[in-house]
């Protein structure tokens, strides 16, 4: 049997790695805007000092963020005039932002990163939702979870200066993308080992493709992985140079490898028999002319590419709504997210070696922020039709999910605000398209964007490349 990894996509981010130092000055706010806050409002210790200010590090996508919003607008309605200033703070695209609070309202300032900075760097966040607590004279004085955090707390902070707030417990460790966690689950486990068996019923809250693979072995484990990312995985492919002559199992499974003192190249040697033998899939390499992307430098010194501070930590970040942010990583990282986005493959050819700190946001189309600008009950019944829940949705969301249908009366689809209705035409057209295809950034956006905060170009050009190559094995073989 293969031993378990397991990895709960839901489970809140706590390590709060370095931290900032309770009792030393606070980091200096470096913001590049404030929204909800008055148009004369300046977010620096200069302008907040005298006040407690209670800054939380969040994101719309993080789950756990999500839930403490509730809890947080009651904090800030409870404090208002009281000489206390909250600031929720992200590093998010602004338009991804903005459309969340209009479904979502936070009652506080919320700070937003600009290009080529991270106040979750600066403050030496390493997991979301934080909270930090800086008292009259710019000094922190806590670190916590929102949950932990009471109107009691924050008095304390006001009538004395300091606070007697414990930093959380440790959680778990953090790998692959933002908000996954994984925690490993004691086994005997193999000397050797190349197995795969079909995964049982996905447990409430666990993520699909959960893979825990290892910069120094050929050591891998996938769980609740469909075949196409396990090819992927352990071939070390890229999607965009992927070429499938076969019909892949659509069910999920479980991978376990692991090869001690193994080379890359050995456990590809290793994995294709099993391949081949469960899913009768032969899987080799070929060359091949593609029209590529090809990255190279244009202009130094730009915003969003930072030489990495010596001994700054291992590589982190990853992809987020309108960009991405990389800490510590070499340009060999950069290619792999942008071919993502642009649906062809990325050659490096720069020539950088460093690590660099990579923050990348461009300006998303209407069609990208429909997953954003809809109502997510909604936009969940469209993905997932079940008759059952979609009782329980309201007259108006109702009226909605027919509209996305075409399934409402002309004359009750004028009856919808007008941007309801451009949403449902939208989004009906990215729905006829297949799913990897949909909600898809504007590749000229994502070029611009490159070139003006990375200062690297991306053009066109047509190469030999390496590519892999999975058919159907011939049962004489």
């Amino acid at each position: 049997m293969a031993v378990l990894v397991a990895v709960v996509a839901a489970a809140p981010l706590t390590g709060l790695g370095d931290g900032p130092k309770v009792g030393q000055e606070a980091p200096p706010l470096t913001l590049s805007r404030i929204l909800q806050a008055p148009a004369d409002a300046s977010a620096n210790w200069e302008a907040l000092h005298g006040k407690v200010v209670v800054i939380d590090f969040w994101a719309t996508w993080c789950g756990p963020c999500r839930k403490s919003i509730p809890h947080w607008n009651e904090l800030v309605d409870a404090f208002k005039d009281k000489g206390v200033q909250f600031l929720a703070i992200t590093d998010e695209n602004e338009q991804v932002v903005v459309e969340f609070l209009k479904r979502t309202p936070i009652h506080s300032w919320v700070g937003l990163d600009g290009v080529g900075q991270s106040m979750r760097d600066r403050y030496r966040i390493e997991g979301i939702p934080t909270v930090v607590l800086v008292n009259q004279k710019g000094v922190v004085v806590a670190v916590s979870h929102p949950a932990s955090l009471h109107a009691k707390q924050i008095e304390e902070v006001i009538e004395t200066g300091s606070s007697s707030l414990p930093p959380p417990a440790e959680g778990v460790t953090r790998i692959g993308s933002e908000g996954e966690s994984a925690e490993r689950v004691p086994a005997n486990q193999p000397a050797f080992e190349v197995s795969v068996c079909r995964s049982g019923p996905l447990p409430a809250g666990h993520g699909v493709e959960c893979w825990e693979t290892s910069s120094t072995s050929a050591d891998a484990s996938g769980q609740y992985a469909s075949v196409k990312q396990a090819i992927l995985t352990l071939f070390d492919g890229r999607e965009t140079l992927l070429d499938c002559r076969a019909a892949l199992p659509t069910e999920h499974y479980d991978f376990t490898i692991r090869l001690p003192g193994a080379s890359r190249a050995q456990r590809e040697q290793a994995v294709a028999p099993m391949f081949r033998t469960a899913f009768g899939l032969r899987i080799r390499r070929e060359q091949a002319e593609r029209e590529v992307y090809v990255l190279r430098v244009a202009s130094t010194n730009a915003p969003g590419l930072t030489l990495s501070t010596p001994g700054a930590g291992v590589v982190g970040g990853g992809d987020q709504s309108g960009g991405l942010k990389l800490r510590s990583a070499l340009i060999g990282a950069l290619p792999r997210s942008i071919e993502g986005w642009l649906r062809k493959p990325v050659l490096d050819e720069t020539g950088l070696t460093n690590r660099y700190d990579i923050r990348l946001k461009w300006n998303m189309s209407k069609r990208e922020l429909l997953p954003e600008m809809m109502d997510r009950r909604v936009l969940g019944a469209v993905q997932e039709p079940d008759p059952a829940k979609e009782e329980n949705l309201s007259e108006g969301q109702r009226r909605q999910l027919a509209a996305i249908r075409g399934s409402l009366s002309e004359a009750e689809l004028q009856k919808l605000p007008a941007q309801d209705r451009e949403n449902a035409e939208l989004l009906r057209a990215e729905l006829a398209k297949p799913d990897d295809e949909r909600f898809a950034p504007e590749p000229d956006a994502i070029r611009a964007a490159v070139r003006e905060q990375l200062g690297l170009d991306l053009s066109i050009r047509r190469r030999s490349v390496l590519v892999l190559v999975v058919e159907k094995a011939d049962p004489a073989e």
